[in-house]
């Protein structure tokens, strides 16, 4: 199992999406898309949480569910 959260990049420090905090107890992966300052964009790019990938980027997040694929 996978997670995919999502943040716009305007919600910088107003939120952090609850299904988040869900993955992460569950021991679960996370591909964020999303602003790699945000909250969770830090955790997952440095935690070793999963993969983050930034908004727009449609080849990214192509190639992390395909590695996810992979390592699953």
């Amino acid at each position: 199992d996978v997670h995919l959260v999502t943040l716009k990049d305007g919600a910088i420090g107003l939120m952090v999406p609850s299904k988040t905090l869900a993955a992460f107890v569950a021991g679960k992966p996370v591909v964020f898309v999303g602003p790699a300052a945000s909250e969770v964009g830090s955790r997952v790019g440095t935690g070793g949480a999963g993969i983050a990938v930034s908004c727009g980027d449609a080849a990214g997040l192509v190639a992390a569910w395909r590695f996810r694929a992979c390592v699953s």
